[in-house]
């Protein structure tokens, strides 16, 4: 899908988010982290549905909703994605929470925390950094290794220049990340019901 001007969603910051709440009982929290991330920390009243499990059902989440969506996910990469798959399916008042809940937990909005996994900007980097410094320390005994270290700098860069991360989509797949709670898309749209 081509993103114009025209389709891009409202964005919110924290402050923002909560006049809305303050104003509106009918807003959607849609959060589309993984369900460890979701289960170690999330707004109060959000709903998980990953990004992942949303890509082929939006328009069943779009159907049992009636009021406001706002998007949020760790940092806010993953909103923006999830908002436009929402749009494409014809999602009308939607918003993303800019710089997803590690914002909102700045700005002091209150989280319900549990026992769940890193968030996956946090795996991200320790994933990164490691393979760079890997890649510069095996340099010093095989020059060609600093390759390791520049491929993955340019990955980043190429993540950070299309708002995109193909590792953290890699890391989605590991089963660290499909571990823990179970998640059962059905029940998450029923959670959705008008």
């Amino acid at each position: 899908m081509t993103v114009t001007a025209t389709n891009l969603p409202e964005h919110l910051d924290a402050r923002a988010l909560r006049s809305l709440l303050e104003r509106r009982s009918d807003v959607l929290l849609l959060d589309v982290r993984s369900p460890g991330e979701f289960t170690g920390a999330h707004v109060e009243g959000s709903r998980n549905v990953p990004l992942d499990m949303l890509e082929g059902r939006a328009r069943d989440v779009l159907e049992r909703v009636e009021g406001p969506i706002v998007v949020m996910c760790s940092s806010g990469v993953r909103s923006q994605q999830a908002a436009r798959m929402l749009e494409a399916v014809g999602a009308g008042d939607i918003r993303v929470l800019d710089g997803g809940i590690q914002a909102w937990e700045s700005a002091g909005g209150e989280v319900v925390r549990g026992r769940g996994h890193w968030p996956m900007d946090r795996q991200v980097r320790l994933v990164a950094g490691s393979l760079i410094l890997t890649g510069l320390i095996l340099s010093l005994f095989r020059p060609r290794a600093k390759w390791l270290a520049g491929a993955v700098g340019g990955g980043l860069t190429f993540s950070a220049v299309t708002n995109t991360c193909a590792m953290g989509r890699v890391l989605g797949y590991l089963p660290y990340n499909r571990s823990g709670p179970s998640f059962d898309m059905e029940a998450a749209l029923a959670s959705l019901g008008h």
